[in-house]
């Protein structure tokens, strides 16, 4: 009864960062999870290919380096989500008293958010860019397009923006410093 009592006065607002939250991390665990298994069904197939069949795969190098990007920003995203696996400076957290790391928290998520913003606007530029002149990256004979890969990199750090913001508007919101 307790615990259908306390869901029950959660606001609205912490209803949908919960359900941002798990829709995010969905998001980003399968994505990259995606471009893992991707990545390693291909570089094992090449390898196959090379000494068993005796011939190499086109376009390996190019996949698996435009993989890499989508697959590392995604993860930022899900390690901001985890609570406690994101980086921290706890040193510096554990000599300062609840006011101090609310302080700090609030700082460094600001200037996170501000840096990120700035990665955004790069990001989306050269998405729209790479879309609008038809780029494609590869080697003589095989070309990938260059905007899905670009996309994913935006869509990656906009989630990691997103969750940002959220707990920037927690830590006003409650004046207390997040659990991490």
């Amino acid at each position: 009864m307790e615990a259908k009592t306390r869901e029950g006065s959660k606001s609205i607002f912490m209803r949908l960062e919960g359900a941002f939250s798990k829709a995010m991390e969905a998001v980003s665990v399968y994505g990259c999870g995606f471009g893992l298994v991707a990545m390693m069904l291909y570089v094992t197939t090449n390898v196959f290919c090379r000494y068993v069949l005796h011939f190499v795969v086109v376009g390996m190098t190019e996949f698996v380096a435009a993989t890499l990007a989508p697959v590392t920003f995604l993860a930022f995203a899900h390690g901001w989500t985890r609570r406690g696996s994101f980086v921290k400076v706890a040193i510096l957290e554990n000599k300062l008293g609840e006011k101090g790391k609310w302080l700090s928290q609030l700082i460094l998520f600001s200037i996170t958010l501000i840096v990120y913003a700035i990665i955004i606007y790069g990001s989306i530029r050269g998405f729209m860019s790479s879309y609008s002149r038809s780029e494609f990256v590869g080697g003589i004979g095989y070309f990938l397009p260059a905007w899905p890969w670009r996309a994913s990199i935006a869509v990656g750090i906009i989630l990691f923006e997103i969750r940002v913001i959220l707990d920037i508007i927690m830590l006003l919101k409650t004046r207390r410093p997040l659990a991490r």
